[in-house]
C-alpha cells in the first residue's frame, strides 16, 4: 500500500513497483535468521536457515506452483515460456552469486542478457521443431543436399524468430547472441546429419559387406589352392577365413548388445578429421561469415569490419601467417579472411538487423576482393543487389555523410556534359572527329577523338539530321564516357586490362542510359516552352529521322522509347538516380567470366546499389513505395541492357557497311570485337586493332 504518511522515497519505490506489474499479490515471509544475514560463507544450506522460514517457504512454493493459480508470465508485454523464464532465473542467479549487491546497471545488463538468451532458446526450439519434422527419428533417410537445403530453410526461420522477438540492449548487444544462435544451429545440424547418415542402410552395412566379401574371396582362393594340391597355402587362407568369421561375429554381437562399441564402429566409422583454419591454419575451424576459420580469426574479422579501420602492410602482402604470427600484420590477415570467402556483409547484416526496412537475405556470400577463386563467385543479379542491407559505403570509410558524395558525382556529370558552353558558343562548334585509334590510346588520351561539344547540342542535331552527324555524335559520346570513367576513383583501382575490359563491355549500355535521359530532359524543355507546337516528351515524332535510317534503327529506337524513356518520364528520374544507375551498370561482371577482379567489381557495384537505396530512402518515407521505386529503377537498368544489344547490332552493321564513315578501329573495338578472346593475354596495340580485311562481328 501507498500512504501519505510514508516517506517520500518509500512512496516512490512502491509506486514504481506497481507500475512494473499488472497484478501484485504478497506473501510475508519471516526472517531467515542471523546466519543468513551475517555469515559471509552462507551458501544456501537449509541447516543455516531458521525453521520458521522453512515452514513458511513450504507453504508459499505450492501456492506459487498451483495449477489453478498459475498465471502466464509476461515480460515487456510479451508472454514467455518456461524455457525463457529459466534463462531469466539463471541470469539473476549469476549476478546475485557474489557477496555484494549488484549495481543497477549490472541488473539492467543481466536482464538484457536473459532477454536475449530467452530469444536464442526460443529460436533454437523453432529450428529443432522444424528439423524434427524433416529428419526426426521416425522419418526415412534423406540425401545430404536435401538435408542441407532444409537446414538453411529452418535456420532462416529461426533467425527470423530471433529478429522479431523483443529484445533489450540494442543491436550491438544482440549481435553476440545472434552469432551464438547461428553457432548452436550449426552444431545441431551436424548432429542431425549424423543421425540421418545412421539411417542409410548401405552406410550402416559397410562393415559386414566388407567382411562377407572378404570371406567369399578367401574361400575361393582356398578352394583354388586345394585344387592345385597346395594344402599348406590353402590352410593359411582357411585360418584367415576363421579370423574373418570371428570378426563378423564380434561386430554382430557389438551392434546387437551395445557392448564392445569400439569393435562395432571399426573399420568404417572413423574419427572425422578436424578442419583447419583457412587463414592461420589453426585446428578446430568451423563455418563463420561464409568461410571456414577458427574462433580467433572470426572475432578479428568481425571487429575489423565493425571498426571500419583500414590496414596497410609494410611488406606488400608477403607476411607469413600462422597460428603463432597471425597478429603481426593485420592487413595480411584481413586479406586472407577475404580470400577464405568471409563476407563483410554477413557481419553488417547482423549488425544492422534492426536498422533497415528490407528483409535481409540469409545466404552464403563470396569474398569482396578480387584475384581469388572465381569458381565460388556469387551471383551479381540486380534483384539480389537491390535487397542488400550492409552499407558498403561504410566498409570503404565514406563515413556517415556518404550521400554527400553525390554532389561530387553530379558536378562530374555536368562537367562531362559541358552544356554550359552553349551560352557562349552558340552553334559554332568544331565538327572534327577521329575514330582511327584503338581503345587503349583512347582511354589513355581521349581528347583527339573530338572537341568537347555540349551534349544537348549534339542531341539536338542528331534528331534533326542523323545521317550526317551520327559519327560525330558517336565520337562525342565516347569522349563523354571515357572522361567520366577515367574520373572515377573506384575504376582506377583496377589494372589497365581490367579497366579496359569494363569500359569496352559497358560503354554502350551506359551511353544508352545517358542518351535516353538527355533526350527526355531536352524534349521536356522544348515542350514546356511550346506545348502547342511540339510533341510531348518521348513521342516517336521526335525520332522520325532516326527511324527512317534502317530497320535495326527503328527496332532499337522503339524499344528505347517504350522500355526506357517512357518509364523514366513516369518515374521522373532525377539526375542523382541516373548517375547511380550508370555506376551500377559500369561495374557489371564481364560476360567472359574471366575477370580476376570479379569480387571487387561486385563490391563496387553493391556500393552504388546501397547509395541508391539510401538516396531513395531519404526522399520517400513509405517503405513499400521505396521498394517499388527501386524495383522500377532496376527494371530500367535491365531494359537498357536489352536495348543496347539491338543498338550494338545496328552499330556492327554500320561498321561492316561503312555507313556514315563508321568503319574505324575505335568502332571495331567497341562494337565488333569479342573481348572474351583477349582477357587471358596481355593487351597491346596489335590486339586492339581490327585484322586487316576481316570483319569480326560479336555473337549474341
Amino acid at each position: 500500500m501507498v500512504s501519505e504518511k510514508q516517506h517520500a522515497e518509500l512512496q516512490q519505490l512502491r509506486q514504481h513497483i506497481r507500475s512494473c506489474f499488472e497484478d501484485i499479490r504478497c506473501f510475508l515471509l519471516p526472517h531467515p535468521g542471523l546466519k543468513v544475514a551475517t555469515n559471509p560463507n552462507f551458501d544456501g544450506k537449509l541447516v543455516d536457515i531458521e525453521n520458521e522460514f522453512q515452514q513458511q517457504l513450504g507453504v508459499m512454493v505450492p501456492r506459487l506452483l498451483d495449477t489453478h493459480a498459475l498465471v502466464h508470465k509476461e515480460i515487456n508485454g510479451q508472454k514467455i515460456s518456461c524455457r525463457e523464464l529459466l534463462e531469466y532465473f539463471k541470469a539473476y542467479m549469476r549476478i546475485f552469486k557474489g557477496q555484494d549487491l549488484p549495481e543497477p546497471k549490472s541488473m539492467l545488463m543481466a536482464t538484457a542478457e536473459a532477454n536475449n538468451l530467452a530469444a536464442v532458446a526460443s529460436s533454437r526450439a523453432v529450428y529443432q521443431k522444424l528439423m524434427e519434422e524433416v529428419c526426426g527419428g521416425d522419418t526415412p533417410y534423406m540425401s545430404t543436399n536435401e538435408l542441407l537445403e532444409e537446414h538453411e530453410r529452418c535456420k532462416n526461420e529461426a533467425i527470423r524468430e530471433f529478429r522479431t522477438a523483443r529484445k533489450m540492449g540494442g543491436v550491438e548487444f544482440s549481435l553476440t547472441f545472434l552469432e551464438k544462435l547461428e553457432s548452436d544451429l550449426q552444431e545441431s545440424y551436424e548432429n542431425y546429419l549424423k543421425v540421418n547418415n545412421g539411417k542409410n542402410l548401405f552406410k550402416s552395412m559397410r562393415t559386414p559387406a566388407v567382411l562377407v566379401s572378404l570371406m567369399i574371396i578367401d574361400y575361393v582362393i582356398q578352394e583354388f589352392f586345394q585344387l592345385l594340391g597346395f594344402d599348406g597355402i590353402a590352410g593359411i587362407f582357411s585360418s584367415i577365413l576363421v579370423i574373418v568369421i570371428g570378426a563378423l561375429s564380434v561386430w554382430a554381437y557389438s551392434r546387437y548388445s551395445g557392448h564392445l562399441r569400439e569393435a562395432g564402429g571399426y573399420p568404417c566409422h572413423q574419427t572425422p578429421k578436424q578442419r583447419l583454419c583457412e587463414v592461420c591454419g589453426n585446428v578446430g575451424a568451423t563455418s563463420h561469415y561464409g568461410g571456414t576459420v577458427c574462433g580467433g580469426c572470426k572475432i578479428f574479422f568481425s571487429r575489423t569490419v565493425q571498426s571500419r579501420k583500414g590496414f596497410v602492410c609494410e611488406r606488400d602482402g608477403q607476411c607469413p601467417m600462422n597460428a603463432g604470427k597471425r597478429t603481426k600484420c593485420r592487413a595480411c590477415r584481413f586479406q586472407l579472411c577475404l580470400r577464405a570467402h568471409m563476407s563483410p556483409e554477413e557481419v553488417g547484416r547482423l549488425r544492422d538487423m534492426r536498422m533497415g526496412d528490407y528483409q535481409p537475405i540469409v545466404k552464403k556470400e563470396g569474398s569482396v576482393v578480387g584475384y581469388f577463386d572465381e569458381s565460388s563467385q556469387p551471383s551479381t543479379s540486380l534483384a539480389e543487389c537491390a535487397s542488400q542491407i550492409i552499407s558498403f559505403i561504410d566498409v570503404y570509410n565514406y563515413g556517415d555523410n556518404e550521400l554527400a558524395i553525390l554532389n561530387i558525382l553530379v558536378n562530374l556529370e555536368k562537367a562531362c556534359e559541358n552544356n554550359e558552353a552553349m551560352k557562349f558558343g552558340g552553334e559554332n562548334f568544331p565538327k572534327r572527329c577521329n575514330a582511327n585509334m584503338d581503345i587503349t590510346a583512347a582511354i589513355e588520351f581521349p581528347m583527339p577523338i573530338c572537341e568537347k561539344i555540349p551534349m544537348d547540342y549534339m542531341r539536338t542535331v542528331i534528331l534533326e539530321d542523323p545521317r550526317s552527324t551520327l559519327k560525330l555524335f558517336w565520337c562525342r559520346n565516347v569522349l563523354h564516357f571515357i572522361e567520366w570513367a577515367n574520373a572515377n576513383e573506384d575504376l582506377g583501382q583496377f589494372s589497365f586490362q581490367e579497366k579496359t575490359l569494363l569500359i569496352a563491355e559497358n560503354f554502350l549500355s551506359v551511353t544508352c542510359l545517358t542518351t535516353c535521359f538527355g533526350f527526355l530532359q531536352l524534349q521536356r524543355e522544348k515542350f514546356e516552352m511550346n506545348p502547342d507546337e511540339v510533341p510531348p516528351p518521348g513521342a516517336p515524332e521526335w525520332f522520325k529521322e532516326i527511324l527512317q535510317m534502317s530497320q535495326e534503327a527503328g527496332i532499337s529506337v522503339r524499344k528505347a522509347i517504350a522500355e526506357i524513356i517512357e518509364p523514366m518520364d513516369s518515374l521522373d528520374v532525377s539526375l542523382e538516380e541516373l548517375i547511380l544507375m550508370k555506376f551500377i551498370m559500369l561495374f557489371n561482371d564481364p560476360p567472359s567470366r574471366t575477370s580476376s577482379d570479379a569480387y571487387r567489381i561486385r563490391c563496387y557495384r553493391l556500393k552504388y546499389c546501397e547509395l541508391l537505396r539510401k538516396l531513395v530512402k531519404q526522399q520517400i518515407a513509405d517503405p513499400e513505395k521505396r521498394i517499388e521505386r527501386i524495383s522500377e529503377l532496376l527494371k530500367i537498368v535491365d531494359a537498357v541492357r536489352n536495348t543496347s544489344l539491338y543498338l550494338n547490332n545496328w552499330m556492327t552493321m554500320f561498321y561492316t557497311s561503312n555507313t556514315c564513315q563508321m568503319n574505324d578501329i575505335l568502332v571495331y573495338d567497341f562494337h565488333v570485337k569479342t573481348w572474351s578472346d583477349v582477357t587471358n593475354s596481355p593487351m597491346n596495340n596489335s590486339m586492339m586493332m581490327a585484322p586487316a580485311g576481316i570483319l569480326i562481328k560479336r555473337e549474341y
